[in-house]
C-alpha cells in the first residue's frame, strides 16, 4: 500500500471537492462536508488549498482534512472505515508534527472511521480534546 499526504494547490481542488462529495451518505455521521470547504474557499482558492491535508492511496483520495483554528477536521472515504493500515498512516501523520499536517498541540475531529477512531484513542487522544 502505498500512501501519501499532500496540500493540494489552488488549481487541485476539484477531485479533492468532488472526491468529498462523493462520501456523504445518509445514516452516517457526519464529517466534512464539501460546503465546510465552500465555506473556507471565501477566503480563496490559496487559502482553501494551504488548509487541507489529503491522503491518497494509490493515488486514491480515502481521506481529507481542513485545518481551522488548531483543529484538523476530518473526512474519511467510507471504503476505509475499518482499514487499520490507513488509519496507522494518519494518525502518524497527525502526531508527528514535523510532517507539517498539523501544528503540535493541535486536536483531530473525527466522526467518522471506525479504525481512525480507535486508534487515535489507543494513542491517548481524548474525545473533545487535543
Amino acid at each position: 500500500m502505498q500512501m501519501t499526504v499532500q496540500t493540494p494547490t489552488a488549481n487541485g481542488l476539484e477531485p479533492v471537492v468532488m472526491a468529498l462529495a462523493s462520501w456523504q451518505r445518509d445514516g452516517l455521521p457526519v464529517q466534512l462536508h464539501p460546503g465546510d470547504l465552500g465555506w473556507q474557499w471565501r477566503f480563496g482558492a490559496d487559502a482553501l488549498a494551504d488548509s487541507l491535508r489529503v491522503w491518497s492511496r494509490d493515488e486514491e483520495i480515502v481521506a481529507i482534512g481542513l485545518v481551522d483554528h488548531g483543529v484538523i477536521r476530518m473526512a474519511l472515504a467510507p471504503s476505509v472505515n475499518e482499514d487499520e493500515d490507513v488509519a496507522r498512516v494518519l494518525v502518524r501523520d497527525l502526531e508527528d508534527s514535523s510532517t507539517g499536517v498539523l501544528p503540535a498541540g493541535s486536536a483531530v475531529e473525527a466522526r467518522f472511521g471506525q479504525a481512525l477512531r480507535s486508534l487515535l484513542d489507543a494513542h491517548g487522544w481524548l474525545p473533545d480534546g487535543p
